[in-house]
């Protein structure tokens, strides 16, 4: 070892870096010295985290792997922490598809074990960086968590979730997210698992490497072993000090019968302020959407995702009707006959912003009273192909045509109240793949139906990024030859190693093939027009 400390700094960055070496060889390298500290640790949350480097802003840890590691490393860190402000936290999935039913708590492969270290962390972690984003993605933990599991089972699995939840509340947490899971995770790919030994690495390093794991490696003791037991969740008390100002629920456990009183809880004490809510939480249980409008009537956001799954769209309208101080509205839904239905009269005085299927536009837009129509600034029509419509002869429904003459009715209307939003229409890629809308082009379409595409200006696009989606963005946004602006929401798959594509690089290829002037890719803010000048 001391030989070790007589290396020069370069020399011992290049052995940290080594592949030879492993994280847990690194952590203990890291608390040698002072010298050796920030040496191995950077190399350590290079090999536990995604997205570490000196301006990091956001983080991925997957607790399947080193995630347990890399949040007691940044604990431990005694050297200031890049500006972290959003950190996502991975959970392992617990399931395999043939294993839909288990008969306890305790079979969910160490999930307890896992929270426990999250709150821990929480817990230890205040102070050292501002985290204003939290998002835990439950993976598979589905309606199936709960399948075939006792009450008093499912009592310790909520406490154990509330204590966890509450550690994140009270470090300070300003939007929180739970998730069971699904193909969105950020902008960054869950980080692989430890690479093993590359043969092109020279002998030299990995031989210091292999000598140090040796010297690292002790035999554990039963007090070692013990350290990982799981205790009982510490307190299942909401905290006082919540600055939680967003709240996407997007887990079916943030609302099951052992955790819903803890959601409301939460929307009654936090200063929320926008509410991201998934229809797919409900399951056949409606009523919960009404129950969590009642608990936090005074938000100004709300989206709704999966809105389909809402057969009962009654349910959508009522519980709309409790936010009185609604300001942005987003209705997200595969299913062309969301709508407000006629004798429901459904007011949003201070409306600004709606993204929604055409009819629940029209429907908002044709009251009776002009006192009761919002001053919309800009309106968002969703059109989105429901799945369950491929092959049933329903594909008509979605042809461009059929779009171009819903934005004709909402255009028409906004035009009788004289209002003037910006018009965008948005949509999900991978749907239209199959689709008839790939055989039009803008020129093929009427003089009128050009002229009402014409006033559409702003496009919004969540992909997949299957093979075949950049030539959609192409296509699909030069239907629109007024539309000089796009968010486009890309799923984690276009960045993983098989299609090793950046942002950036997608960035010049929107910039390439389309018209599109400014465009925001995952959060990150395009400007060709000044590129262009430039």
């Amino acid at each position: 070892m001391t030989g070790l400390l007589d290396l020069p700094n370069e020399l011992l960055v290049v052995i940290c870096s080594s592949e030879a070496m492993f994280s847990e060889d690194l952590f203990r390298l890291a608390l040698v010295c002072h010298r050796l500290h920030p040496i191995a640790l950077h190399a350590f949350f290079a090999l536990t985290t995604v997205g570490f480097g000196v301006e990091s802003r956001s983080l991925t840890v997957q607790m399947l792997t080193s995630g347990p590691d890399a949040l007691s490393g940044l604990c431990a860190a005694l050297f200031p922490l890049p500006p972290i402000e959003e950190l996502f936290i991975a959970l392992p999935r617990v399931l395999s598809p043939t294993q839909i039913v288990y008969t306890g708590w305790n079979e969910t492969k160490y999930l307890p074990m896992h929270l426990r270290r999250i709150e821990a962390f929480f817990k230890r972690f205040i102070g050292r960086a501002a985290l204003k984003m939290v998002k835990i993605q439950l993976d598979e933990y589905r309606t199936d968590m709960w399948s075939g599991a006792s009450e008093s089972a499912r009592a310790d699995a909520a406490q154990h979730f509330k204590s966890c939840f509450n550690a994140v509340l009270g470090a300070g947490c300003e939007t929180l997210a739970v998730h069971n899971g699904g193909f969105y995770l950020g902008s960054t790919p869950v980080p692989p698992a430890e690479p093993q030994v590359h043969e092109r690495e020279s002998a030299g390093v990995a031989n210091i490497g292999t000598k140090l794991r040796r010297l690292f490696r002790t035999r554990q003791s039963k007090d070692n072993k013990s350290k990982d037991k799981i205790d009982k969740p510490q307190s299942s008390s909401l905290p006082t000090n919540s600055r939680l100002v967003s709240f996407d629920i997007g887990s079916n456990v943030l609302l099951s019968p052992e955790m819903v009183d803890w959601t409301t809880g939460v929307l009654r004490s936090s200063p929320i302020t926008h509410l991201v809510f998934s229809a797919m939480t409900c399951g056949s249980t409606f009523y919960r959407l009404l129950q969590i409008a009642v608990a936090r009537p005074g938000i100004t956001s709300f989206s709704l995702r999966d809105a389909e799954f809402m057969t009962e769209f009654d349910h959508i309208p009522v519980a709309l009707d409790c936010y009185t101080k609604l300001v942005h509205l987003s209705i997200s839904g595969r299913h062309i006959y969301l709508n407000i239905p006629p004798h429901f009269h459904l007011f949003l005085p201070y409306l600004e912003t709606i993204r929604a299927p055409p009819l629940f536009i029209i429907g908002l837009l044709s009251r009776r009273s002009p006192w009761q129509i919002p001053r919309l600034k800009a309106v968002y029509v969703s059109w989105s192909k429901n799945i369950h419509d491929a092959g049933s002869g329903l594909e008509h429904m979605y042809d461009l045509r059929v779009l171009a003459a819903s934005v004709s009715e909402v255009t028409n209307l906004l035009d009788q109240h004289k209002l003037r939003p910006i018009i965008g229409i948005k949509t999900e890629g991978a749907l239209w793949q199959q689709d008839t809308s790939s055989q039009f082009t803008f020129e093929d379409l009427s003089p009128e139906l050009q002229s009402i595409l014409k006033r559409v200006s702003a496009l919004e696009i969540s992909l997949f990024m299957m093979p075949g989606d950049l030539d959609f963005i192409q296509h699909w946004t030069r239907l629109f030859p007024s539309a000089k602006q796009a968010k486009i929401e890309l799923g984690d798959r276009f960045f993983d190693s098989e299609w090793n594509v950046s942002v950036e690089h997608l960035g010049r290829e929107i910039r390439r093939r389309t018209q599109l002037e400014k465009v925001e890719l995952n959060g990150k803010h395009f400007n060709f027009s000044r590129l262009a000048k430039e």
